[in-house]
């Protein structure tokens, strides 16, 4: 029989993160140059070992069809820990928010009303219903709690904020609340033919992550993230002009990113162009 390895406690895990980083600073702020520099070296080596490590662990529990031991491993506190800390989760918590709130959004179209995210901390978001709606908001909460369920469970926390009363308008608008409007900022992803037909790649912006895709049409792109999930989508497939999920054996339509097959939500895709010899992405801010 197999011997049993003992486990370190949660209390013992978090503080050995914590040394961790601390070791990391004290080396960063070493008046030695020498020590810095190889110290440095250490750890970029060490990362290189354990990033192709723990992806290469993914992909083999990918091909082995055992998604449950991935949702498992992934919601484990000191395996995700290390997940995120080698982009295997990459999908940032507000961005899961948002994706949730986008689908509640269009159901609440139909009343005039909209769902604000004001905060997410430790774990527990503050929401608000605004807009013109005319039907008791004890109506419209079910709404966005069923669009939250479907992404992060039925043990979700929220906490509803008082609808806000819009004052009278004033004659004049004050200078104070004119806001400047928010522009379209283009960003490079990679070079045009740097990436092969029919496949796709991993690609940071801005502390998201951006699953790009190519087919003979162009190129598609889409955060890095099966809908619902945090699980990335880089590790897929691209055929037929579907993004196949290596985790639900689910696909979606590069062109819409309308799922194709299997139940659940749709990929919202990225806003690209072609421009000088490179593929960007339009942001905006």
């Amino acid at each position: 029989m197999a011997e049993v390895l003992p486990q370190q406690s949660t209390e013992t895990f978090d503080a050995l993160v914590r040394r961790a980083e601390e070791l990391t600073r004290g080396f960063e702020r070493h008046p030695n140059q020498a020590v810095r520099e190889d110290s440095l070296e250490l750890l970029q080596a060490v990362d290189g070992i354990h990033r192709e490590a723990i992806l290469r662990l993914v992909e083999l529990m990918v091909e082995s069809g055992n998604h449950e031991l991935i949702h498992r491993a992934a919601e484990d506190p000191r395996v995700s820990t290390l997940f995120q800390l080698y982009d295997v989760v990459p999908l940032p918590e507000q961005l899961r928010w948002q994706e949730a709130l986008d689908v509640a959004r269009e159901k609440l179209r139909d009343s005039h009303a909209d769902v604000e995210l004001l905060v997410v901390t430790g774990g527990m978001a503050r929401l608000r219903i605004t807009g013109g709606y005319a039907v008791e908001e004890s109506a419209l909460r079910p709404i966005v709690q069923d669009a939250i369920i479907a992404v992060f469970g039925p043990n979700q926390s929220m906490r509803w904020e008082p609808r806000l009363r819009q004052p009278a308008s004033p004659t004049l608008i004050a200078v104070s609340a004119i806001q400047p409007a928010k522009r379209r900022h283009w960003i490079r992803l990679i070079a045009v033919g740097e990436l092969e037909t029919d496949s796709l790649v991993k690609v940071t912006v801005e502390d998201m992550e951006v699953v790009l895709c190519r087919v003979e049409s162009g190129y598609h792109a889409f955060p890095n993230a099966c809908p619902g999930s945090a699980l990335p989508l880089h590790l897929g497939r691209v055929a037929g002009g579907d993004l196949y999920c290596p985790w639900h054996s689910c696909a979606f339509d590069l062109a819409t990113g309308k799922r194709v097959t299997g139940s659940g939500l749709d990929l919202k895709p990225l806003t690209l162009r072609v421009y000088d010899g490179l593929v960007e992405v339009g942001l905006w801010r």
